[in-house]
């Protein structure tokens, strides 16, 4: 948390927030490689399971983009259930060119919040190559 809000934020009100992401493996492949980590992440540490937060898109930056901004950029095949596809909230090339400032991102809502947002992975997807995105503090950093 930052120290500039650390008095509005109070630790058992507002608790550290992590978000994991594991890129190449879906949930139940997670709990079953690795299900004495899963028990942890759960039991030991409160854990918040994601559960229905499916792949949407060919790698990285298609499925981050819905769990933290809550748009698409690639279009999500249903036909396996007979349902309609989910057009893209974005192209490929129209969320380079759009400022998402105004958009809900989840990682700024918490630096509004006065939360410390930090990254501690490898470099997060492709989202800081487009140019147009600099008024987005917390990918920068």
């Amino acid at each position: 948390r930052s120290t500039a809000n650390a008095s509005n934020l109070r630790r058992w009100k507002n608790p550290d927030v992590h978000i994991i992401a594991i890129d190449s493996i879906g949930s139940a492949q997670f709990i079953r490689a690795l299900p004495r980590t899963v028990n942890f992440l759960l039991h030991g540490m409160d854990a918040v399971e994601f559960r229905k937060l499916n792949k949407v898109g060919a790698n990285t930056r298609p499925n981050a983009f819905p769990l933290l901004l809550g748009k698409t950029t690639e279009t999500v095949d249903r036909s396996a259930m007979n349902l309609e596809e989910i057009k893209p909230d974005f192209s490929e090339q129209q969320f380079c060119r759009t400022y998402l400032d105004n958009e809900l991102y989840i990682p700024k809502e918490y630096l509004d919040a006065g939360y410390m947002v930090i990254r501690a992975f490898k470099p997060f997807p492709d989202f800081v190559r487009c140019s147009k995105l600099v008024n987005i503090p917390c990918l920068l950093k």
